[in-house]
């Protein structure tokens, strides 16, 4: 069984993704969320090299783990941490 990866996607499902996650994106990375930041920054710079097939990558790639975050604990201790959820880690 192979897996999709969202690089593999179409651009515009892409773009879609974006409309739909770009404000939430925005919020947690003023407010310094790690992989916010990294989905913003390849965004910006992809941004700026429309035509750079690794930039395009790579923004792929920052927000495939964005969206993957909430399947990681460590991601989300650390988000809930930082921002004084109450999350501990118990391990």
């Amino acid at each position: 069984m192979s897996t999709i990866h969202i690089r593999d996607w179409p651009w515009e499902h892409v773009r879609k993704m974006f409309r739909v996650y770009g404000a939430q994106i925005q919020t947690l990375a003023l407010r310094g969320e790690q992989l916010a930041l990294q989905v913003r920054y390849r965004y910006q710079y992809f941004f700026d090299h429309p035509a750079d097939l690794d930039a395009k990558n790579s923004l792929c790639d920052a927000l495939e783990d964005y969206l993957k975050r909430d399947q990681r604990d460590v991601d989300k201790i650390d988000l809930a941490n930082r921002f004084d959820h109450g999350l501990r880690n118990s391990q």
